[in-house]
This record gives C-alpha cells, sequence and structure tokens, in this order.
C-alpha cells in the first residue's frame, strides 16, 4: 500500500481518522492478495493448457 493510495482515500472520507481507513485498507489489500494470486495460478494453468492442446489433440 503507498502512502498516495492512503491520501486519497483521507481526501474521500475526511471525518475519518487516518488510523482506522489506513487499518481498512490494509485488511482489504491483505484479503484481496490470495484471490489475486490465485487468480493468477489459475490464469497460467489455463495458458499451459492452450499451449499443450494441440499435442493432446489425437489426429
Amino acid at each position: 500500500m503507498k502512502a498516495r493510495d492512503i491520501a486519497i482515500v483521507e481526501e474521500e472520507t475526511p471525518r475519518a481518522p487516518a488510523g482506522l481507513l489506513e487499518a481498512a485498507l490494509s485488511l482489504l489489500v491483505q484479503g484481496l492478495a490470495p484471490a489475486i494470486q490465485k487468480q493468477s495460478e489459475v490464469s497460467v494453468s489455463v495458458q499451459r493448457i492452450r499451449e499443450l492442446r494441440p499435442a493432446l489433440v489425437t489426429a
């Protein structure tokens, strides 16, 4: 998480305490990290299947 991201959120929610915003953003990023990693693993698997598919199809 970058300080710039926190500053943007602070500007959009001026009445919320900065510490609370930072904690909420950290939690959100931690929650998304496994989903992004899983998505990436799925993408790699699909790409490998596409590369191997011609060899798997019998002529």
